[in-house]
């Protein structure tokens, strides 16, 4: 019975996670924005279309320029924040040239997954509130 209650535990604890995640997203429009892209560049990565990915990795690149400090709701504007946005950009934008010179599988993929570990970086950083 004990594993029962600790089990249901960490799925409301998880569904409670969920739900902030959710809230973040709608809270801070661009971040939804780019949330969306994301996961369209995600998929495009995931069915293995690589070739395909320099028709969305600048849009990607772009939503993430759009993320700033100015449109931040007010108590999320923290220096680890900015420093993670700063990061989150960078990342993008070497994920879009490395998408526009046809670089490797292996490299793409791993650029895209620096750039999702910073996403979810920023998304726990801005549930910390």
């Amino acid at each position: 019975m004990k594993i029962v209650k600790t089990l249901l535990f960490v799925l409301l604890l998880a569904g409670f996670q969920q739900v902030n995640g959710q809230t973040i997203l709608t809270k801070w429009e661009n971040l939804g924005n780019f949330s969306e892209v994301l996961t369209k560049t995600n998929y495009v990565a995931n069915e293995g279309l690589f070739d395909k990915l320099n028709q969305i990795t600048p849009i990607l690149a772009d939503f993430s320029q759009k993320l700033d400090m100015n449109n931040i709701p007010e108590k999320l504007r923290t220096e680890k924040v900015k420093e993670t946005i700063a990061k989150l950009r960078s990342q993008t934008k070497n994920l879009d040239n490395l998408a526009a010179n046809k670089s490797s599988k292996e490299d793409l993929q791993n650029e895209l997954n620096a750039v999702n570990l910073t996403y979810k970086e920023l998304i726990a950083l801005c549930n910390l509130d």
